[in-house]
């Protein structure tokens, strides 16, 4: 069943914050969370499974502070093990997977930069369900949006 046919016929429960979750269960502070995709798959890979073992209908993958701005060239790295790590937490469930996407800084044409480049790679890694969130502002998303509707109409 796709996304649009499930939210038709149930509420569709997402799991919570990633990083704050992260922190309480590790005593991990001023870390990047992002980078644990890449540093301690395992640890991130756990948390995606706790969410769906307690309810949640679809992860979101650990990339809410993974912009071009933070991780410069190690962000295609990051996000590929992002979506890689969600996968496989949700493998073998009906969870749908969605790229979470957090602010990105600069003026509206920047903004959109920036989430074309990490769409493309959320897009390449298969991905077609997008979250934007925790935004300060609505400056590039909409061109954003409009970007994956014409890459993943469906």
């Amino acid at each position: 069943m796709n996304f649009q046919e499930r939210l038709k016929t149930q509420t569709l429960l997402m799991d919570g914050a990633f990083g704050t979750y992260c922190s309480r269960k590790q005593g991990r502070r001023g870390v990047s969370y992002e980078l644990l995709n890449l540093t301690d798959p395992g640890l991130v890979e756990g948390i995606h499974r706790e969410y769906l073992a307690a309810g949640a209908d679809a992860v979101k993958t650990n990339t809410f502070g993974a912009t071009p701005d933070a991780l410069g060239r190690r962000l295609e790295e990051v996000l590929t093990a992002a979506c890689g790590n969600a996968a496989r937490a949700a493998q073998g469930t009906e969870a749908l997977i969605f790229a979470d996407l957090g602010p990105v800084s600069g003026d509206p044409a920047q903004r959109f930069n920036a989430y074309r480049e990490i769409i493309d790679v959320f897009l390449k890694c298969g991905l077609t369900h997008f979250l934007f969130e925790t935004l300060e502002s609505a400056a590039g998303v909409r061109q954003a949006a409009g970007y994956i509707k014409n890459r993943c109409p469906d």
